[in-house]
């Protein structure tokens, strides 16, 4: 994916609005929920065998504040597992994706935030379940923008768009 000029320039926006944010702003933006974010299930969409994924994930905070001064922003780690159906050696059978990120959440609203996440999928391919030797490939590198919508203090909906899949689904605080 290439990085453009525009890209570039939102991102510098978002950056000089949340360093010169005032501490009244703060206040005003929303609160970092407390305790392990549960995301299951989603739904992934991707360009591999039948185009999807289905899986969860479970998101552990490591910092829930402090990233950014007078922002309220939190820092996770998260792993979890998707089931992909895709084809080895002209066969399909069912593959699995255990992704292992660093997601950063930046809270706007009560209602609203956004996360930036990165990290590897390690990969088992079809072949993989069928006696063949683990296939692991820097292609699965990973990088999201996601996106949540709390529908009330504990659940909310996602949106993640990114690299090598993009995904819909629930998440709960537990």
């Amino acid at each position: 994916m290439r990085f453009t000029y525009k890209k570039m320039m939102i991102v510098l926006g978002l950056a000089m609005v949340l360093v010169g944010a005032t501490e009244r702003q703060a206040e005003a933006w929303g609160s970092v929920p407390r305790g392990v974010e549960l995301e299951a299930p989603h739904i992934a969409f991707s360009p591999f065998g039948i185009g999807g994924a289905a899986g969860f994930r479970v998101n552990i905070p490591l910092v829930t504040r402090g990233l950014l001064p007078r922002f309220p922003d939190a820092l996770h780690f998260g792993v979890g597992a998707d089931l992909y159906y895709i084809g080895y050696e002209d066969a399909y059978g069912l593959g699995l994706g255990v992704p292992l990120v660093v997601q950063w959440n930046l809270y706007f609203t009560r209602v609203f935030s956004l996360y930036l996440e990165a990290g590897i999928n390690v990969w088992f391919h079809e072949g993989y379940f069928r006696g063949r030797p683990i296939f692991f490939s820097p292609s699965w590198l990973m990088g999201a923008i996601g996106f949540r919508f709390r529908l009330s203090s504990r659940v909310a909906l996602q949106l993640r768009l990114g690299s090598p899949y993009s995904s819909f689904g629930v998440s709960f605080q537990i």
